[in-house]
C-alpha cells in the first residue's frame, strides 16, 4: 500500500493479514460390534478455521441434533457431523458406521449335555437382540425334535420329550424374523 502525506512524500508499507487454515473435521469412528448392538462411537475434533468451534450431528439415535464432538451407543447407520468456526466457515463430514458380522449371534457347533454343570444346554449367545426369534431342531430323519419362540426361557438341553438324545449331529433353523434369511446349519451332540 502506497501513501502520501500533506508535502507528497511517499511511503510504501505492507499490511500483512494473516489467514487461518482452511477449517478441517477430523472425523474417528468404529463400527458397532453387530448389526444390532449399540457399541460404535464417534469423535469429531475441528483443525484450522477461527475458535470457537460448533459442532451439530445428524443421524440415528441419539445423534440426532447432538452438540458434543463425541457420540458413543451408536448402531449402524450414516452419521454426518457440521462444524462451524467464529467466522462461520461451515464443513460437513460423515461416518457410515456397518458392522462386519451379519448377526449378533454366536452359534456353538457342539454342546455335552452330560450333566456336569459346563455346556450342558446349546447356548446361543446373542440371541437376547431377537425377541421374535423361532428356532427349530431336526433329526437326521427330519423329524422336529426341538421348536421355541422363546429361546431365552427355554434353550435345547439336547432331549426330545424328556428323553435323552444320542450322539449325533443335528440341523437347526433359526429365523429371526426381522426380515433376514433364515440361519441353517448344524449341532452335535457329545457326551
Amino acid at each position: 500500500m502506497v501513501s502520501q502525506d500533506v508535502n507528497y512524500c511517499t511511503y510504501d508499507t505492507t499490511i500483512f493479514v494473516p489467514q487461518p487454515d482452511s477449517l478441517k473435521a477430523n472425523l474417528t469412528f468404529v463400527n458397532p460390534s453387530c448389526p444390532d448392538e449399540f457399541d460404535g462411537w464417534a469423535q469429531v475434533i475441528p483443525e484450522g478455521g477461527t475458535e470457537d468451534y460448533s459442532v451439530l450431528w445428524a443421524g440415528p439415535g441419539n445423534a440426532n441434533g447432538n452438540t458434543s464432538p463425541n457420540l458413543d451407543l451408536l448402531g449402524p447407520g450414516v452419521y454426518r457431523v457440521l462444524i462451524q468456526d467464529a467466522n462461520y466457515c461451515e464443513v460437513i463430514d460423515t461416518a457410515i458406521l456397518i458392522s462386519d458380522a451379519m448377526t449378533c449371534l454366536n452359534i456353538p457347533t457342539a454342546f455335552t449335555p452330560n450333566a456336569d454343570g459346563y455346556n450342558d444346554w446349546w447356548e446361543i449367545v446373542g440371541i437376547e437382540y431377537y425377541p421374535d426369534a423361532r428356532v427349530q431342531i431336526f433329526n437326521r430323519w427330519g423329524e422336529q425334535i426341538f421348536y421355541t419362540e422363546n429361546y431365552l426361557d427355554q434353550p435345547f438341553d439336547g432331549t426330545y420329550r424328556g428323553i435323552k438324545l444320542p450322539v449325533d449331529s443335528y440341523h437347526f433353523i433359526i429365523e429371526l424374523n426381522n426380515g433376514s434369511p433364515p440361519i441353517t446349519g448344524n449341532v452335535t451332540i457329545l457326551k
